[in-house]
């Protein structure tokens, strides 16, 4: 019940910092790893991240740098490879 709206993407014209831009990207992608069970749902998760993110006018290169250390750090799904999850969006 907030008085103003409250966007889950900051725009990228704001006066954030990119580490708080790329952190939102961050918290999305954690929380869809936790909450998709199956695969496919997980890759659609993240497509739509990436598309509200684009939306907001953040760059494919930070997008993607987001994603790289995302596959880094929080990746740890046995027999799928970071490999494979990398050449789903390049």
């Amino acid at each position: 019940d907030y008085p103003i709206q409250i966007d889950r993407y900051p725009h990228a014209s704001t006066e954030a910092n990119p580490s708080q831009l790329s952190g939102v990207i961050m918290g999305r992608l954690v929380a869809a790893q936790r909450t998709c069970s199956r695969l496919d749902l997980f890759q659609d998760a993240v497509a739509g991240i990436f598309t509200h993110a684009f939306r907001r006018g953040y760059s494919r290169r930070m997008v993607h740098g987001v994603w790289t250390k995302f596959l880094l750090r929080y990746w740890d799904a046995a027999g799928i490879s970071t490999r494979e999850l990398r050449a789903w969006f390049h």
